[in-house]
């Protein structure tokens, strides 16, 4: 179990106690008795969970939310909205306001425990799925534009008619390598834009030009490979065409690289 770090905002402080009391065997807890000394902490912390007790006088649990919601550097932060009010409104109305969940008091300890170890694992889990995203996006930003010098030189070397056959040997490794790489780099691309919710156009269309025209593409660049398709004809279909093919072309990469030798 991996310990996570709470912020409590209770105005009462018998409730905060409990609170503590629950969690701090395991996890890091600071509280605050009121919305604008839980704005000030998050000035300078980022809790992986904020337990919001709605009814404060000022700023309450719900404002304090939807001010919370509003910093994207407390996007990451889940926020169980604590009260004595369990209706399917104050529910929605939590929701509403961006909560993740909700627990009613009096609390039962073994489920105010697992409510901040199962919404504790996705913050951390959310955070580093965003900081590989950012990863990628960076290498493919700062790496196509070198790649695609390499590529050129290459291939303009390759193309020397006086060329010593052990050079033109080396040039074409490289530009072989280099490629694999620019594929690699495409593939990074590719996966940032889904990751970031990249939009889909799907249409009616009939799925077996598809597939022949994405194989016969992918078969004119590996003419070392031969491939079979067996479809039958006219199958209607909806989908985004231009991700179906790009999935075909993965598939293909995949069996070629993984599948046994005339597979």
């Amino acid at each position: 179990m991996t310990a996570s770090f709470v912020l409590a905002v209770d105005d009462d402080i018998i409730n905060l106690d409990i609170i503590r009391e629950i969690l701090e065997e395991s996890h890091e807890v600071t509280t605050a008795t009121d919305g604008e000394r839980a704005l000030a902490i998050l000035e300078h912390r980022r809790p992986d969970i904020i337990l919001l007790d709605i009814m404060m006088p000022g700023l309450d649990g719900l404002e304090l939310c939807r001010r919370i919601r509003a910093d994207r550097r407390n996007r990451y932060a889940k926020i169980i909205l604590v009260s004595g009010k369990a209706s399917v409104r104050d529910r929605l109305s939590g929701y509403e306001a961006g909560a993740d969940d909700y627990i009613t008091k009096p609390f039962v300890d073994d489920e105010l425990l697992a409510k901040v170890e199962i919404l504790g694992r996705l913050s951390r889990s959310e955070e580093l799925d965003a900081l590989k995203s950012e990863v990628l996006q960076l290498m493919t930003h700062e790496t196509r534009t070198p790649l695609n010098g390499i590529l050129g030189l290459a291939g303009l070397l390759t193309e020397q008619d006086d060329l010593p056959a052990e050079v033109r040997e080396y040039a074409q490794d490289i530009l072989a390598s280099g490629q694999q790489l620019l594929d690699f780099v495409r593939k990074a691309q590719s996966i940032c834009e889904l990751r970031a919710g990249r939009s889909v156009y799907a249409t009616v269309g009939n799925l077996g030009p598809v597939v022949q025209s994405t194989v016969a593409k992918w078969g004119a660049d590996h003419p070392e490979v031969a491939v079979t398709v067996s479809a039958p004809p006219d199958v209607e279909a909806t989908a985004d065409w231009q991700a179906l093919g790009e999935c075909l072309v993965e598939i293909l990469d995949n069996a070629v690289r993984h599948g046994p030798e005339q597979g």
